[in-house]
């Protein structure tokens, strides 16, 4: 017999991922994930996984009702507008804090987000 019991302080803020995230956004059709971790990294997954991409997380732009990060590669231009505002997936029918906007190269892709 095992007395075990979980210590809160290295559970990372979202046990499911690999490292704690900051924030978590998604959207559907096609799906989209974008993940701000630890404040130093973005982690997108677009168009169901066919596009990945890490680059350093950089320093928001405060908005009236948000956010919005912006960085480069070399290959792509990423624009993250994250407005605080309760949002509804369109098809879980999940609630978040958080509306998305994100602009990948021209595309813009809408969705959800949350904060953690």
């Amino acid at each position: 017999y095992h007395n075990c019991r979980v210590n809160n302080a290295r559970i990372p803020r979202v046990a499911r991922g690999r490292y704690p995230v900051d924030l978590r956004a998604t959207g559907n059709e096609p799906g989209w994930i974008i993940e701000l971790v630890e404040g130093r990294l973005i982690r997108l997954s677009m168009d169901y996984g066919e596009t990945e991409l890490v680059i350093p997380a950089p320093t928001p732009t405060k908005t009236a009702r948000g956010r919005i990060y912006e960085a480069s590669t070399d290959a792509h231009h990423l624009v993250v507008n994250i407005e605080d505002k309760a949002c509804q997936d369109s098809m879980s029918g999940a609630l978040f804090n958080a509306t998305a906007r994100v602009e990948l190269d021209e595309k813009i892709y809408t969705g959800c987000a949350q904060s953690f």
